[in-house]
């Protein structure tokens, strides 16, 4: 039986909220933080040893904590990791505090609140079998590269990519420990900027499996994602209900 852990990023900023949230993780939407909504998929999976909470400053760590005693009556063990000043550095603090008889890492994005446990067990399933997994969704949109030289230029030159060969990345991403901490130790030494944790295996020229999510996933970026989080939030709640009578 595996060991695994999971890092809840929490210690986002959150600048493309435009002010209008004083912190998106803690904002409540239907009726619960959003923290708390990835905190208890993960709780409710069955798989996770530990939980490596990143957190911002001591100010939200407080009210964290408060929704970690209120949500994880087993008392999980948790360790807290203060952030960096980017997320790759926040995810590489946390590599670092994970006890190294752990097996594989769940990295999440908790702005992510539509993570289900069934997921969860699906990615858990398929990084024993593959090492390193990460959940994703097709591109259906057409995209074009611009390939325009000079930026004041109005009409552009582009060219269109296959969306056959284009995936969107989400999280939660999984991976062994040992080599995921080597692929981020890596990155940092050669100070190579990344956004999401598989590029850091990328790197080091490794291969890593995708697994295509079919359920909605969205990350809490601007106010305008709001309203349609909270839609989503509120079918699920509906379906789950059905589901249990």
């Amino acid at each position: 039986m595996s060991l695994n852990a999971v890092i809840l990023l929490a210690a986002g900023r959150g600048s493309r909220m435009e002010g209008h949230l004083k912190d998106k993780i803690l904002v409540h939407l239907n009726g619960q933080s959003v923290f708390s909504f990835s905190l208890n998929a993960f709780l409710k999976s069955g798989l996770i040893s530990h939980l490596i909470v990143v957190f911002r400053d001591e100010t939200q760590k407080t009210t964290l904590h408060q929704i970690l005693v209120e949500n994880n009556p087993k008392k999980v063990s948790t360790i807290w990791v203060q952030g960096g000043t980017e997320r790759q550095y926040s995810v590489l603090n946390a590599l670092e505090a994970t006890p190294e008889e752990i097996d594989y890492v769940f990295i999440h994005d908790c702005a992510r609140p539509l993570i289900d446990q069934e997921t969860i067990q699906k990615l858990h399933q398929n990084v024993i079998e593959n090492q390193s997994v990460c959940l994703v969704h097709k591109i259906t949109d057409t995209i074009k590269q611009d390939l325009t030289v000079e930026s004041s230029t109005v009409q552009r030159k582009l060219r269109t990519l296959d969306r056959n060969c284009l995936w969107a990345m989400e999280t939660p991403q999984v991976f062994r420990r040992d080599s995921i901490l080597k692929a981020y130790r890596h990155i940092t030494k050669k100070n190579i900027p990344i956004t999401d944790d598989a590029s850091a295996l990328e790197h080091l020229g490794q291969k890593i499996t995708l697994l295509e999510n079919l359920r909605p996933n969205p990350k809490l970026t601007s106010p305008k994602d709001i309203p349609y989080i909270e839609f989503l939030l509120s079918n699920k709640l509906t379906q789950n209900n059905h589901e249990a009578d």
